[in-house]
This record gives structure tokens, sequence and C-alpha cells, in this order.
């Protein structure tokens, strides 16, 4: 049995809170039936902290202080390849963090750390002897080098070096990735065949590892009343691939096969934006229904 530091950059809890709760709830659920975890996080006190206590899943779950807005180092524009990063932005917060987590390290006797997200990791870098895990998730590098296929693309001079100095960043801290962490774990293929290119020395320390799903989307529904002739979609509405998703279903396969087939396509998750209203107020037969408090119960009376 392993004492395992769990670093999140949120309080994971409840399940649907967000994308980062989808992945790191399950897999540190599965880790706690034979391993003691421990839960580092940013937070604040409330009724979300209490929730995730009420679990059981960690031994303790240690808060670690908010962000100063207003300590921002200026220094950090002499370093523009690592100027976006805590440790070069705010110094002394990101010292006063690294000392907290190696204190709780020794005083609980961690084994290994486990770090979610590229952020997170640059905390767990600062921790010595003991073996290092990161979740990275996305790789930030394919997600800026995408950003113009669904934002508009950049065309006043100092936009278009900010977004190139933002590759350019990611690029410069997950080309080492692997020289710090004794592997690196990401979402999807794509995410893990960029960083092994981007750590050609040791690819084989990047794994794939896809999210889980709850055990109830894969159990029967007993007696479910059926919406006939519906489809839904859910999802953060303010994550940009979700949109990008929405408007190439809308395009690519609504407009062109549904729309006047008597066929009501639902569109469920939290802060729908513009565009997506707008699909509503056009089509009687898409219905934007916002944030859902009990999703499996909508989504599980729904055929596709």
């Amino acid at each position: 049995m392993a004492r395992i530091l769990v670093l999140n950059s949120i309080i994971p809890y409840p399940l649907h809170h967000n994308g980062n709760s989808v992945r790191v709830l399950p897999l540190c659920q599965s880790l706690s039936r034979e391993h003691q975890l421990y839960l580092a996080a940013f937070g604040e006190k409330d009724e979300r902290l209490e929730g995730l206590r009420a679990t059981r899943i960690f031994e303790t779950v240690s808060l670690l202080p908010l962000r100063d807005p207003s300590s921002k180092s200026i220094t950090r524009y002499c370093r523009p390849f690592t100027g976006d990063l805590d440790r070069v932005v705010r110094p002394a917060f990101f010292r006063k963090v690294c000392a907290s987590l190696r204190r709780f390290v020794e005083e609980h006797s961690i084994d290994l750390v486990i770090a979610h997200t590229l952020r997170l990791g640059d905390y767990a870098a600062s921790i010595p002897g003991i073996p290092k895990i990161l979740d990275i998730i996305d790789s930030v590098t394919l997600h800026r080098l995408r950003k113009g296929g669904y934002d508009q693309v950049p065309t006043r001079m100092p936009e278009v070096l900010r977004a190139e100095l933002g590759v350019l960043r990611a690029v410069s801290e997950e080309r080492r990735l692997t020289r710090i962490f004794r592997f690196v774990t990401t979402v999807s293929p794509v995410d893990r065949l960029i960083l092994q290119c981007l750590n050609e020395a040791r690819p084989q320390g990047v794994v794939h590892l896809p999210n889980g799903i709850s055990p109830v989307l894969e159990e029967p529904v007993p007696n479910r009343d059926e919406i006939p002739n519906s489809i839904v979609f859910w999802g953060g509405l303010d994550f940009a691939p979700n949109l990008t998703a929405v408007d190439f279903f809308y395009q690519n396969v609504f407009k062109k096969y549904l729309i006047d087939q008597g066929i009501t396509w639902y569109i469920a998750g939290r802060a729908p934006g513009h565009a997506i209203l707008d699909l509503s107020r056009r089509h009687k037969n898409i219905v934007v229904t916002g944030e859902l408090a009990d999703l499996f119960a909508f989504v599980s009376s729904i055929p596709i």
C-alpha cells in the first residue's frame, strides 16, 4: 500500500462539476481501494470541500493558499518562455506553496506524488526525493496549436505574437517532462503523440490514460420513460472544443438529415452562449436545457 499525494487545481467534487472532476475523482476513487490518498488542492472551505471529505476517498484534504492577483513580479517580462508560470509570475507565492508541500510530504511519509495539469506539475517538480507522475490530461502545446481552428484567427501583430509566444512557452515546458516525471499520462492518443515527439529521449514515459465512466452508465435503466425521436449532446458549453462539436454536428448532420424529420435535439450543459441559444430560437426542435441537476436521469431517457 502506497501513500499517494494528489495535487489538483480545484476541489474535484462533485463528479459533474467540470471535466477536471470527471477525470480526477473516479481515478482517485479507484486508487483509494488499494492505497492511502491525500489531496492538496487550491480551493475554499465550502460545501464542495465538505462533500468530498464525506466520500472518505482521501485520508486528508489540504487546501493550498489562493493566489493574490496583485502579486505579479515585473521580472516575468525578462523570461518570455516561462513568464506565465507561477514560479516566475508570483515567485514568493510559489515558494510558499512549495514549502508547504514539502512539509506535507515529510509529515505524512508520502511515497508518490500525482499532479494533475501542467500548472500543478510545476509545483510537484519542486518536491525532491520521491517519484512523481504528471497527469497532464491535455497537451498545452496541442491545445494552443489548435486554438486558431475554433477561435477567431488573430490578425493584429500583438495578438499574433502573443499566440506564437504561447505555443513556444508550451513547447519549452512540455519537452522536459519525462526528465522530471516517472510517467506523463494524457487523455487521448493524439496528446500522447505530441508529447512523445517533444520528449524523444524517453517517449515511453508518456502514456495514454483515457477517462473512465461511471458504472451507472453501464447499468440497465429500469422502467425509463423514453423521450421518443430525440437525441442529446451534453458537456460544458463554455468549453471551446464542445462548441466546435455542437457546430460541426449542426452543420454536417442536423441541417442535412434531421431538421425536417420530427427529431428533437437536446443540448445540455452549463453556460450556453449566444450561438447555441440562437440555435434553439431558430429551430423549435432544438432544445437548450442549461445545466441539469441530475444529468444521468435525463440522458438515460433519450435514445441517442
